[in-house]
């Protein structure tokens, strides 16, 4: 015989998940609030460091946050072979492997935008259609750097301070 539950402890364990689920999205969603403030924060008073160019950072003595904001560009195949095409029935087709490099997937060659550049508007609105940019989700990070000072040292400090 299977082991049952009684209706009142299944109502009990119900109401419990439920509860916690909801408090869960609750602080999601407050997480989530404080995320988008940090990074406005950091969007407006923090450096960009020299080996990073789309972050911010800032730092304090007990904490560093570093926020990287971009964008991501995926290749649209079936729109790069209609490229191609495209280039191939105008005699242009040596030019593709200049724009872009065939991998198991396609990536913009070195020399794309210069290439693009010298093509009739109708190839470059079908070059156009080859890529899909989207914004990525800003991501952040937030550590604590050291130990904060003990309440010895910050009395020794404050001594410092008013001797």
């Amino acid at each position: 015989m299977k082991n049952r539950i009684s209706t009142r402890n299944f109502n009990d364990k119900a109401k419990a998940y439920l509860d916690l689920k909801a408090e869960s999205e609750k602080i999601d969603s407050t997480i989530k609030g404080f995320k988008e403030a940090f990074l406005r924060f950091l969007k407006l008073h923090g450096v960009r460091p020299d080996d990073a160019p789309k972050s911010k950072k800032y730092e304090s003595d007990l904490y560093e946050a570093l926020s990287y904001i971009g964008q991501k560009t995926e290749i649209n195949s079936d729109a790069v072979q209609s490229f191609s095409i495209a280039l191939a029935e105008v005699g242009l087709g040596h030019l593709f492997p200049q724009i872009f490099e065939a991998k198991t997937s396609y990536s913009l060659a070195p020399t794309a935008a210069e290439t693009v550049k010298a093509l009739r508007a109708k190839h470059r609105r079908a070059y156009s259609r080859t890529q899909i940019t989207k914004p990525k989700t800003p991501s952040l990070k937030v550590e604590l750097k050291k130990q904060p000072p003990s309440k010895k040292e910050l009395e020794r400090r404050e001594a410092v301070c008013n001797a």
